[in-house]
């Protein structure tokens, strides 16, 4: 149960041009954010998550998120679709899921709870990696899943697949690893 939330994001631009003559120039650009997160609730108590960064990948993809909290919006922890590199469990603090970057970015990410409830109570999450940028060409996606909570099944051939000796899972493109709760 929560009971209390306290949200606040603040968005800057720093910026700077200079003509140096009427064909070409320069611009910089450097988007920053600040952000604050509280929330109260249940046995655990004061639940706080704050950060500052400067996030130039956040103005140039769009779509580009680096991370999600499940636990905060329900409704919202059924489904992701979009470039993702880390998903945390707001209720344990623990990451339950974890995309390793190549060339400082990260494949999109198609992410579907199989029984429509939420990641950290689903049976079954759907996995899909795709590439639209092409900067994983010839590459294989590393991801990690909570072991404690999930094994991961390559879903075409049916079997349970082990992780390296660095805890990560290996998936091409196009593949589509499930996560099965253990039980």
């Amino acid at each position: 149960m929560i009971y209390g939330k306290d949200i606040r994001t603040s968005l800057y631009t720093f910026g700077y041009q200079n003509m140096f003559n009427r064909s070409w120039g320069l611009r910089l650009e450097l988007p920053y954010e600040k952000r604050h997160f509280v929330m109260t609730g249940g046995a655990t108590g004061i639940r706080r998550y704050s950060w500052t960064s400067a996030v130039a990948m956040d103005f140039l993809l769009g779509n580009y998120q680096n991370e999600r909290m499940l636990g905060a919006n329900p409704a919202r922890d059924r489904a992701i679709n979009g470039h993702l590199r880390e998903i945390f469990d707001f209720e344990s603090g623990k990451t339950l899921f974890c995309v390793k970057t190549v060339k400082s970015v990260f494949p999109l990410l198609q992410m579907t709870s199989a029984d429509n409830l939420p990641f950290n109570k689903s049976a079954r999450v759907e996995l899909r990696f795709s590439d639209p940028a092409d900067n994983f060409v010839g590459s294989t996606i590393l991801f990690f899943a909570d072991p404690s909570r999930w094994s991961v099944m390559e879903t075409a051939k049916g079997v349970v697949l082990k992780p390296d000796a660095d805890g990560y899972y290996h998936s091409v493109l196009g593949a589509a690893p499930m996560l099965i709760a253990r039980k």
